[in-house]
């Protein structure tokens, strides 16, 4: 409790020297953007500070299912309406999965009265970790989030089309960070490197759905065309896959810009006797991602 109490104190100092900052510009015209930037640079190591807090405090021991399930309000960060029809395709996936009673997001004006704060998707903005901070001094749990991999027959940036061909069928939680952060250890990382073996109805459940999925052909991205490729005429073949250009899963999988030319320049070059096929990430076809 005294660490937390410690980055309390340390918050509400740069958040006075941000508000005097704030105070000192107001009205200045020619300085706004300078005023803005310093605001914005405060903001970001208000976030940082209050992140790098939480992660030293002990994960704690619960179930994700059981928590979801007897809370009854989550306050989560992001609110979908603009991509469900005038409904948040998030509260209502929570409300179908774990029958949640009350989803609220956290928008200027909010209140402490909720069970559960749910961060959902990986970018450590400032409005997220105030929410990260609120749940660690009030005794709330803090619970990540981010869309599954399954999904309708469209990507849910189609805002175009209808909810119910976009919406997705899946989510992604963990109690300590989301799979894709290189700098912290998260529950699947902990699970998998752990000593647990899966009983035989688990093992016949998991066998199951892979053939489900297979046999109906469903993935993240129903709308990519399925078909039989052929490429080059050599027995060996080399996959290198790329992602989106800017997407947070380089930074934080601890990758840069530069990492694709490395990985594609080692794939030809290590394997010489082989077609070196490359995957282009599936939102690359949207006009708004082309970039990669």
């Amino acid at each position: 409790m005294d660490s937390i109490m410690s980055v309390e104190k340390k918050i509400d100092i740069l958040e006075k020297e941000l508000e005097i900052l704030k105070q000192k510009y107001m009205g200045l015209h020619t300085k706004y953007m300078f005023s803005r930037s310093r605001e914005l640079m405060y903001q970001q190591m208000i976030s940082n500070y209050i992140v790098e807090n939480y992660y030293r405090i002990p994960t704690q021991d619960f179930d994700i299912g059981t928590v979801m399930k007897s809370a009854h309000t989550v306050m989560a960060n992001k609110d979908f309406k603009h991509l469900s029809d005038n409904k948040s395709m998030l509260g209502e996936f929570l409300k179908r999965c774990f029958d949640t009673k009350t989803v609220q997001f956290k928008h200027k004006t909010w209140s402490l009265d909720f069970d559960i704060a749910l961060i959902f998707g990986i970018k450590e903005t400032y409005e997220n970790s105030r929410l990260i901070l609120s749940a660690m001094t009030n005794d709330k749990k803090v619970i990540f989030g981010e869309a599954g991999f399954l999904c309708s027959v469209a990507p849910f940036i189609r805002s175009d089309l209808p909810f119910k061909y976009r919406q997705m069928h899946a989510l992604v939680l963990d109690k300590s960070c989301m799979y894709i952060d290189g700098r912290h250890i998260s529950d699947l990382e902990r699970l998998l490197n752990s000593d647990l073996e899966l009983s035989e109805k688990q093992i016949d459940r998991a066998k199951t759905l892979i053939e489900m999925l297979v046999q109906n052909k469903i993935s993240k991205y129903n709308h990519q065309p399925i078909r039989d490729v052929l490429i080059g005429k050599r027995k060996r073949k080399i996959l290198v896959v790329d992602q989106v250009y800017g997407d947070a899963s380089i930074s934080l999988g601890m990758a840069t810009e530069d990492t694709f030319t490395v990985m594609l320049k080692a794939a030809v070059e290590e394997n010489p006797d082989a077609d070196i096929i490359i995957k282009t990430h599936p939102d690359t076809n949207n006009t708004l991602k082309r970039r990669h």
